[in-house]
Parts: structure tokens; sequence; C-alpha cells
């Protein structure tokens, strides 16, 4: 898989509030409002106040972190160097989605018509 590029319009993403996390052994299902998910299968990192946190590498030691995001909205998104997907949420935490240049998918991100895997 190819990193996501810098210039991809995410826009959809801007104030969606996530409403379910799903914790399974390998992946992480984030669900938001209209119909939008984001299915982690690598990393993700969190940061506060700007400052890094934490980084799971993977799902299960990540559930606590990741359900401070509930009913939380996407403020600001951006694609950082090396495709990291980042989100910062109304609740001033910061959620970023690393990509893995692995074979394998490291996230993939849905919307009613539009479905991007990175």
């Amino acid at each position: 898989m190819a990193a996501l590029p810098r210039d991809t319009d995410l826009s959809f993403l801007q104030g969606k509030m996530l409403s379910q996390v799903c914790i399974g052994a390998t992946e992480v299902n984030l669900h938001f409002d209209d119909d939008v998910s984001i299915e982690i299968a690598q990393g993700v990192g969190h940061r506060s106040a700007g400052e890094l946190m934490a980084i799971y590498k993977t799902s299960i030691p990540a559930a606590p972190m990741l359900t401070s995001f509930l009913l939380q909205s996407i403020v600001k998104w951006s694609v950082e160097p090396l495709g990291t997907l980042v989100l910062e949420f109304s609740n001033q935490e910061t959620l970023e989605i690393y990509y893995n240049d692995e074979a394998v998918d490291s996230y993939a991100i849905s919307s009613r018509d539009k479905s991007i895997v990175v």
C-alpha cells in the first residue's frame, strides 16, 4: 500500500463526532456520525497540549486512550509526512494514525461515498 498523499481532501471528516470505538484483537474501528468510519490496523499515537503522550502498536493497550475521544468532534485534520493521519478533537487532544509501509493495510477511511485504504 502507498502512503496517503498530503494533499488528500479529507474535509468530510471535519466536525464528525466519534460515537463508537470497537476494539478487536488486531484492529480498532472508530465510528463517527454520518456513516464515517476509520479502521486502524497499525499503530496510533496520542498527543495532549502538543506533547506526545504515548504510542500504541497494538489495539488492546490503546483502548482506554481511544475511549477518551468518545463524543468528541474532529475540529482539524491533516496528513503529515510518511502518511500519518492527524485528527485534532474538540477536547483539545490529538490522535495520530500511523502508516506502515509493509504489505498490509495500515488504516482505511470510509464514508457514504468514499473509501480510502492506506
